[in-house]
């Protein structure tokens, strides 16, 4: 299982913030952080130290130093050191790791992104549609086998959006579907994402990730909002196990951590199983309650695998024949059409 975090640490300028995020990252036993609004300039791998003196990895893609804007963006990854990956740095609201599980040799991207707020959308709307574009190609340079990852502040609200969006958001969302969400819930349908931390029914506490610092100490009614999400590829919602905030972090900022726990793919099983669909509608598994087609369809398999068993060297060579020897035995003995191959093969055993 992983668990893969997100936050908005408001700032990581000084060492205090930098022990802050990596306690955080150690106690909350994650193995990806992205993390926004970090206020550093520049592409910069720092390490950074949690209060049990273990070191972590920051990947940090900020402004230009020679900037003169207002440094409030700045977004990036935090990883277990001399992790194995390569960082690319987009601008100063997108990166991201890219690397192979030596596990099970399946491609990997996690995409730390940073939106801009509404006001700024609407004010300037080529920012977030270039933000929009940029993630857009990102997502489009992945192949179908590539495990994909986007987290991050995407200041949208989606609550409402369930009803134009069931194929990529829960029921559990918050809020009235603003322009930013509509933003975000167009690229996930494009690209066939899902929000994850819209899927489980948690306390409402518990799926809101941001409070508005405004109204903490004033007369006012609080303000809880979730504008931050963690989405993955929609065929990756089997292994989607949990996807919630958490309040109760270190880090000094207005948002809170929200976690995705997902199953570690396993290739085979996603081969096989994609090969066991494609032929599932053509099989007529009712045919082997006939206890003759039973009989032949186990036999044959039992055979042929036996006689190649000393061909097989690796276990994935292993694999590989028994769905192959699997699925021909199906096809000949469990075909659901007018010219079914059963009945010739029972024709040929009588």
């Amino acid at each position: 299982m992983w668990k893969l975090g997100s936050l908005n640490c408001r700032g990581i300028g000084y060492n205090l913030k930098e022990l802050q995020l990596a306690t955080d990252f150690e106690n909350y036993k994650l193995d990806f952080l992205a993390v926004q609004e970090t206020h550093i300039k520049e592409q910069k791998i720092l390490s950074i130290e949690s209060l049990k003196g273990r070191k972590y990895t920051l990947y940090n893609s900020g402004q230009d130093i020679n900037s003169n804007q207002r440094n409030f963006t700045g977004v990036g990854i935090i990883t277990r050191e001399n992790f194995n990956c390569t960082f690319t740095a987009v601008s100063d609201r997108i990166c991201y790791i890219s690397f192979i599980t030596e596990k099970n040799n399946i491609k990997n991207i996690i995409i730390s992104a940073y939106a801009p707020t509404l006001p700024s959308s609407q004010k300037n709307p080529d920012i977030r549609q270039k933000f929009y574009d940029e993630l857009d190609q990102i997502i489009s340079s992945t192949n179908s086998s590539m495990r994909v990852f986007l987290l991050g502040d995407f200041n949208a609200k989606t609550g409402s959006g369930y009803n134009f969006y069931r194929e990529n958001m829960g029921v559990y969302g918050k809020g009235v579907l603003n322009e930013n969400g509509e933003f975000l819930l167009e690229l996930a349908n494009r690209h066939n994402l899902i929000l994850t931390n819209t899927l489980f029914q948690h306390k409402m506490t518990h799926r809101t990730t941001w409070r508005c610092p405004e109204r903490i100490n004033s007369n006012k009614p609080i303000v809880n909002n979730q504008i931050d999400y963690i989405l993955v590829r929609n065929t990756e919602r089997h292994n989607i196990l949990d996807a919630r905030s958490y309040g109760g972090i270190f880090v000094d900022t207005d948002h809170k951590l929200v976690i995705l726990k997902i199953k570690e793919e396993n290739k085979y099983v996603k081969y096989a199983n994609k090969k066991l669909c494609a032929s599932k509608q053509n099989l007529n598994l009712e045919l082997l309650k006939e206890t003759r087609i039973e009989n032949l369809y186990k036999e044959e398999i039992s055979e042929k695998l036996q006689n190649d068993d000393n061909i097989c060297i690796t276990n994935q060579q292993k694999w590989n024949k028994i769905m192959e020897v699997c699925q021909n035995s199906s096809k000949k003995y469990l075909m659901d059409n007018k010219n079914r191959n059963s009945k010739k093969a029972l024709m040929k055993t009588s």
